[in-house]
């Protein structure tokens, strides 16, 4: 199992294509799929494109 469940607020941000504290604000946002651990968020990468789609109005038909 080569896949990482999570991914670093830096290499997110560059998803999102937004700096790093624009992007630690957003991991505040409600049901943001990140966890805090001792000072660290993590970013759970499989539900990413769920958040997208449920809190930006957009969603697939």
């Amino acid at each position: 199992m080569d896949e990482r469940l999570f991914i670093s607020v830096e290499e997110c941000a560059k998803l999102f294509n937004v700096g790093r504290n624009t992007m630690l604000r957003i991991t505040k946002m409600h049901k943001f799929p990140a966890i805090f651990l001792k000072g660290k968020t993590l970013i759970i990468k499989s539900k990413i494109q769920f958040w997208i789609d449920t809190h930006t109005g957009y969603a697939e038909k």
